[in-house]
């Protein structure tokens, strides 16, 4: 596979190269992918635990009116009571 580098990530890679951080291009491109792959892992888990609690929100049925003056009150006063209307 041939890779084709803007130069300024060009410039990057080959930084981190004589800095001595990689020993070479092709380990600070592995590196990159490495965690591009662990970041779309943990992009796909985030999106499919939001999927559940939607699904699971909309499974649980309609919402319930309540008194706003009242939530409000409870909120401020710190109970956790809410009367419904």
């Amino acid at each position: 596979m041939t890779i084709a580098l803007d130069d300024d990530l060009e410039r990057f890679v080959a930084q981190l190269v004589d800095q001595g951080r990689y020993s070479s291009a092709r380990d600070a491109l592995r590196e990159a992918l490495r965690l591009l792959e662990a970041q779309e892992q943990r992009r796909e888990r985030a999106v499919a635990a939001l999927e559940t609690e939607i699904r699971e929100g909309l499974e649980s049925g309609d919402a319930e009116d309540h008194d706003m003056e009242a939530l409000i009150a409870a909120l401020e006063s710190g109970s956790s009571a809410v009367q419904r209307r």
